[in-house]
């Protein structure tokens, strides 16, 4: 069963940033997320239980979330939820339930943002002695060469 999500919710803290052995970057948001309801009774919106939830970004984006996003900023979180088990310091078996995200952004109800487009990153993979693979045909080709489509 595929466990996918979409949440949206507020960060509590800054994004917690780390690397792997191997250097891939890794980011961890804390999303609060309450549900909110009209109350015809009341006659205005009333909160719901909140729910709090660690989020997991990889790689490129994990950098650019620590680089923009901040403590209190609204975002919108999609990827694969999953449960993980452990033993605390007290020796006690325990559940946590997050995320690992696809994608995650700011929502524009909330925040104003200014778009910095990234160039593709190419479609060819040095190898070495002079040689590239073009990563859409698989082609072994000679570096620099030029492939009309």
């Amino acid at each position: 069963m595929d466990s996918r999500s979409t949440l949206v919710g507020n960060l509590v803290d800054n994004p917690r940033f780390t690397t792997t052995a191997e250097g891939t970057a890794v980011a961890t948001l804390r999303l609060a997320s309450t549900h909110r309801r009209w109350d015809k009774d009341k006659g205005e919106h009333v909160d719901g239980d909140t729910l709090y939830l660690d989020v997991t970004l990889w790689s490129v984006s994990a950098e650019r979330a620590q680089q923009a996003l901040r403590k209190g900023d609204r975002v919108v979180a999609t990827g694969r939820l999953r449960t993980r088990e452990y033993v605390d310091k007290n020796e006690v078996k325990r559940s946590v339930t997050e995320m690992v995200a696809d994608a995650v952004g700011v929502d524009l109800g909330r925040h104003v943002v200014t778009i910095d487009r990234v160039e593709r990153v190419t479609d060819r993979l040095p190898v070495g002695a002079g040689l590239e693979v073009d990563l859409s045909t698989g082609v072994l080709e000679p570096a620099g060469e030029l492939v009309s489509a």
